[in-house]
């Protein structure tokens, strides 16, 4: 009696023992499904960020020393979202090898979120740019470095047209009817189609009375028009022009306005 007892609870211990193991290796299978369901990580290259961009003479908050000997300070940072640290190199393209642009520190390395501040000298007044190259495949960013401002030429005679005035009153007045008229005036205007003007002068008519005050006020208008169209979307032609001071045409009818404009070479 005794007997089959001992062994009835032998068999009983076997079962909760192999339902053990059972429950093991279950557990075993599913975290390692779990394991090949996760999705590798993504590393993606670090991203570097300067700034400023753009540097020259004008930027005093940035750079000392005028044209002769310019020095510059940029900040150079790696942004907090990136993954591992980026060493830094920078260069030049106004760089020769006897004379190379100096860069203070030469090198570095950059964490996540930090940043550093580079100093630049010994370089020419001239267009050109730093770029800083950065381990780990990031993106090198340039600065831009303008120092010579585009030579620009007028030509060396005037060219010369006239425009015909509606309502002199009106224009006078800022009539918003006349105004449209002589700003339709000189969009059409043949000797100022895809041409820039560098000086214009405009004289009024001061009619048969000599009415030299009138024909002030009508150049002085016809100034304020062109002015306005600095910024006009349909015409380039005023952009960058200076005006002389407005003159009178003696005898001639003061509904026409002459005008007179030197133009930028082409």
């Amino acid at each position: 009696m005794s007997f089959r007892i001992f062994k009835n609870r032998s068999r009983k211990q076997d079962m909760m023992l192999l339902s053990g193991w059972l429950f093991a290796d279950l557990l075993l299978g599913l975290m390692t499904i779990f394991m090949v369901s996760i999705p590798p990580r993504i590393t993606l290259p670090p991203t570097l960020i300067a700034d400023p961009i753009v540097l020259s003479p004008a930027d005093t908050q940035h750079c000392q020393g005028g044209t002769t000997a310019p020095t510059c300070k940029i900040t150079l940072s790696e942004t907090a979202k990136s993954d591992g640290n980026v060493n830094w190199t920078p260069s030049s393209d106004m760089s020769d090898g006897n004379n190379p642009v100096q860069f203070n520190p030469q090198t570095g390395t950059l964490s996540p979120g930090q940043s550093t501040t580079i100093t630049i000298s010994n370089f020419p007044c001239q267009n050109g740019s730093f770029t800083i190259k950065g381990s780990s495949n990031a993106m090198p960013v340039v600065i831009t470095w303008q120092c010579k401002v585009p030579r620009v030429k007028l030509e060396d005679t005037a060219v010369d047209f006239t425009i015909k005035i509606n309502d002199v009153q009106g224009l006078l007045n800022n009539s918003p009817q006349e105004v449209d008229n002589i700003k339709r005036e000189l969009r059409s205007e043949p000797l100022l189609a895809n041409r820039s003007v560098g000086l214009a002068i405009v004289s009024g008519g001061s009619g048969p009375n000599d009415n030299q005050l009138q024909a002030h006020q009508i150049a002085d208008a016809i100034y304020g028009i062109m002015k306005s169209m600095r910024n006009d979307p349909t015409s380039t032609a005023f952009q960058r022009a200076s005006y002389y001071a407005s003159l009178s045409y003696t005898g001639r009818d003061p509904s026409i306005a002459t005008i007179d404009v030197y133009r930028y070479e082409q």
